[in-house]
């Protein structure tokens, strides 16, 4: 697991370096939110704020970095005792980006025409593959303005029922060298 990132303060007294308590104090609180998932934290920075009183908004926006929306939307989270959070995910249903496809539902007919001249199998038959790579397939819709991953490539791909060529490197295992270098293929 990577190493979280620690937001330094950026207040006045810790940039001054005016009080090592209070500077501590600030960097305890950085290493504990960088803990946290983003409701967690955003909860964190509320419950902080509202102890601050007057002002809590900004000072704890300056000390954690996080904008101080998104510290007031803690404090009206929390004021609602949590009631429209999901106990069990951190973002309501339906929360996070919408699919490419959804965004864009031309998507997929751009897709069926790119791969059509590199397609292999029989062309009635249920089993057709792609030839090309997923890089490749996502380097040309990117440079048709979809900005797209191999991985989102091969989801299409699946939902559209065509499968993907094997490589070829990876059905042939080198032999042990005792076996004097024969190659054994796998089906």
């Amino acid at each position: 697991m990577a190493q979280a990132t620690i937001h330094q303060c950026e207040c006045e007294v810790c940039q001054a370096e005016k009080s090592p308590e209070v500077m501590q104090n600030h960097h305890l609180m950085n290493v504990f939110m960088s803990r946290l998932d983003e409701q967690e934290r955003r909860w964190y920075a509320a419950l902080e704020a509202s102890q601050l009183g007057h002002g809590g908004l900004e000072i704890m926006a300056t000390i954690t970095g996080l904008h101080v929306n998104t510290i007031r939307r803690g404090q009206d989270e929390m004021a609602d005792d949590l009631a429209r959070r999901p106990n069990d995910r951190v973002r309501v249903e339906g929360g996070g980006r919408q699919r490419l496809e959804k965004k864009s539902p031309e998507l997929e007919t751009v897709l069926e025409a790119l791969v059509a001249d590199d397609l292999a199998g029989l062309p009635t038959g249920p089993e057709q593959w792609v030839r090309k790579s997923l890089s490749h397939l996502a380097q040309a819709l990117t440079e048709r303005i979809y900005a797209i991953s191999p991985t989102t490539v091969k989801r299409l791909l699946e939902q559209l029922d065509y499968g993907l060529m094997a490589n070829r490197k990876s059905l042939i295992k080198q032999a042990h060298p005792d076996q004097e270098g024969k190659i054994l293929k796998f089906p």
